[in-house]
């Protein structure tokens, strides 16, 4: 590539995820295949992150691209500053960028500890806010999806930030503020140069903020430069599906954060759910005519074999579009941090290894998403 002051870089999928033979990796291989499901060709979704850097830097007349790897041979950088994102995932990748390029600065963001990747020419940012500020370029909240043009894929809009419920595992702050009118309309008009037929809602609890009641209006807008389009996803809690007026908002499906089907499990989390809850969210999603996608989380120190077949058989029973598994991760400044002694690894999702546990918690765990996976896999052939 030419050379560049502003480059913003990301590492192909296949590089983090590796293929394998496992159950959880050919059930979610088969999420895509369903219908209006695109996944981008390099990532499992597009990077939000390089959508607001690159609105910044275009609004400051700074002239950038994106380099995407797809091998983890490490290569020189024709740039002078590399944007990332850092995950536990792909912090092996950095470290192998960062040491081949030692007169670039990195200016990275993500979910792992800065220790981790302490150099002199990385400085790290708890926001792109902060990023910006630093690097003397005004900040304004937007999108820009043009790096992307083209790209097949189930884009982001976000009509508010943070979550009321304070769930002990997650790091989304309690306060709810809502996105205004115009930002949300940018946001939608940042759409233009991407092929999609469904929009994900990128609010954490869908129906917190009352400016969800805008989805009729943002669906015609959509529909006006994209005739392909077909409705929105959104993710909320058991508990807020009864309060929501769900008509007419073109919801073509609703992820709910089930994590566990145990009611003490659920009560230790400070999760603001029920086994009760849930069942009647599925019943009245149905009614609605809105697909159910059920969010699982596998790890929990409290899970036994026990427990994971009381979460096994609901899915099994569960009228789903599909369910989202996921392995725990321990994330800082959460109150699950606060109690567990838990290590570097213990932030990827990606693995049901964690340091903490005994070897056979780690088994239970997974032997738990995976035969859920199976089963799953089997269950979306019938």
């Amino acid at each position: 590539m030419e050379t560049s002051k502003w480059r913003l870089v990301q590492f192909h999928t296949d590089l983090i995820s590796q293929k394998d033979n496992s159950y959880l990796s050919k059930y979610y291989e088969s999420i895509w295949e369903q219908e209006y499901y695109h996944k981008p060709d390099a990532f499992w979704e597009l990077p939000k992150w390089v959508a607001e850097v690159s609105y910044c830097l275009k609004k400051a007349g700074k002239s950038h691209d994106m380099q995407v790897f797809r091998s983890d041979t490490p290569i020189e950088l024709n740039a002078d500053n590399v944007f990332g994102s850092v995950l536990d995932s792909n912090k092996h990748l950095f470290r192998r960028l960062i040491e081949s390029n030692p007169n670039v600065t990195f200016l990275l963001g993500g979910y792992i500890n800065p220790a981790e990747l302490e150099y002199d020419n990385v400085f790290w940012f708890e926001s792109v806010e902060k990023c910006m500020n630093y690097i003397m370029i005004p900040y304004e909240r937007g999108v820009d999806w043009s790096l992307f043009a083209g790209e097949k894929c189930i884009p982001r809009i976000t009509l508010s930030y943070g979550c009321k419920h304070k769930c002990k595992f997650c790091t989304i702050p309690d306060e709810v503020i809502p996105v205004s009118h115009n930002e949300i309309y940018k946001q939608v008009l940042a759409l233009r140069p991407l092929k999609f037929n469904l929009v994900y809602i990128d609010d954490k609890t869908f129906g917190q903020c009352k400016n969800y009641n805008q989805l009729r209006t943002i669906y015609y807008s959509i529909r006006s430069f994209n005739p392909d389009f077909v409705g929105f996803v959104v993710q909320t809690t058991s508990g807020m599906v009864r309060g929501i007026n769900w008509g007419d908002l073109h919801v073509y499906a609703a992820e709910i954060g089930v994590e566990t089907y145990n009611d003490s499990i659920l009560k230790e989390l400070r999760k603001p759910s029920s086994v009760t809850m849930v069942n009647e969210a599925e019943r009245l999603l149905k009614d609605f005519g809105i697909k159910y996608i059920p969010n699982i989380v596998v790890g929990f120190q409290q899970e036994t074999k026990e427990t994971y077949s009381n979460t096994f058989c609901y899915l099994a029973s569960a009228n789903i579009l599909y369910a989202n598994l996921n392995n725990l991760a321990i994330y800082n400044n959460t109150d699950l941090a606060d109690e567990i002694d838990f290590g570097v690894g213990d932030q990827n999702q990606g693995k049901s290894y964690k340091s903490y546990n005994t070897d056979e918690k780690n088994k239970i765990d997974a032997y738990a998403i995976e035969s859920m996976a199976q089963m799953l896999l089997v269950k979306n052939k019938l």
